[in-house]
Order: C-alpha cells, then structure tokens, then sequence
C-alpha cells in the first residue's frame, strides 16, 4: 500500500484548505480515461461528505506547492474536476487528485511557518538568481516551451537536484530529444 499524501508533504494551492491533513487525497481517485491517452478526471464521493471537492493538482519535480491545474469561472471553485481533461506529462511532474475545500482566502504567515519546506534552486550557470515557478511546460510540435515573456525552461539531472539547467530561453521551445537526459523541466523566472 502506497504511503498517505499528508499536508507534512504538501502545500495545498492558494484560496484552499485541505479537507484532512493527514489524507489530502480524501478518497479522490485520478482516473485516465481507457479510450483517449493523456486524458484525466477525478473520482470519489467520499470528498464531498467532508465539504471539499475533488480536484486536479499537478506538482512541479522537488516542489511541495502543489498547482490546480483546471481553473474554474467564479462561483465554481467547489466544483469537482469530474470531467476529461487533458494532460500532457512533463519529464518530472505530478498529476492526481485531493479534497480541497475553497477557502477564498490567501494563507497567512503562520499557515506558511507550517509548509514543507521550498527547495532552493542554485541558478543556471550565467544566471545570478531564481524566483518563483510559472508552471508546468507545455508541448507542442514536438517540442516543450514555457509561456510568458520571462519564463526560462530549466532542468534537473536526477530526482533531488538543486542544481538547474537552462534549456531554454522565454518563448523558446526545445525538442523532446533535448530534454529526455533530464528527470525534470520545468518553467521559472530567473535573474540575469
């Protein structure tokens, strides 16, 4: 039996709470969908019985603050993600499922004194510093890019790495053949 996903592990995504700290998955099942490759949902009802409501979340390689990765209109954020959804798996991340309950409120200091701890990235050679994640790559035409216009496409070597690679410059994208010697990509502001 897989080891419970536990709120000692895992940041929950702003403006929501996790319904049991100790079980973040709640019941919620990630399903694939048999007939259509990269195509996801969550499922369980025993989330909602706790207030919350399944959601899909992706985690970035070493990166405990876990991501929505649907984004719902106002007004439908306690709505469940039980609806196919596509996903294109970046080299490193994460996709499931957890019971989160809609909260609209920004964590507080002393929320953010009982995170996991944030990894800290040594910056890419030529690069002084690293700021924040701006989310997961996407692929297209065969190749992997980061959207935004000061958004880096780095790597890692292996699992556990601080050390990152720059593999791609805003706006750039870089074939899948270049990114496969790495166990992570990801996109992330960095200072020149």
């Amino acid at each position: 039996m897989a080891d419970k996903k536990t709120s000692e592990k895992y940041i929950a995504p702003p403006k929501y709470e996790f319904t049991d700290p100790k079980d973040i998955e709640g019941g919620c099942k990630c399903e694939e969908n048999k007939d259509r490759s990269n195509w996801y949902k969550c499922a369980g009802d025993g989330c909602a019985k706790a207030g919350g409501a399944c959601r899909l979340v992706e985690q970035a390689p070493g990166d405990p603050q876990l991501r929505l990765f649907t984004q719902k209109k106002d007004g439908d954020e306690k709505k469940p993600d039980d609806s196919d959804t596509f996903w294109q798996r970046a080299p490193g991340w994460q996709l499931f499922c957890v019971c989160l309950k809609y909260t609209g409120k920004e964590p507080t200091d002393d929320d953010k004194k009982k995170w996991p701890k944030l990894p800290k990235w040594d910056p890419p050679e030529g690069f002084k510093g690293v700021g924040r994640l701006c989310g997961s790559p996407v692929y297209a035409g065969g190749k992997w890019r980061c959207n935004g216009n000061d958004c880096y496409l780095v790597g890692i070597e292996k699992e556990g790495d601080t050390k990152l690679h720059k593999l791609g410059d805003p706006g750039h994208g870089v074939h899948e053949k270049d990114v496969k010697p790495y166990s992570g990509i990801f996109c992330i502001h960095l200072d020149p």
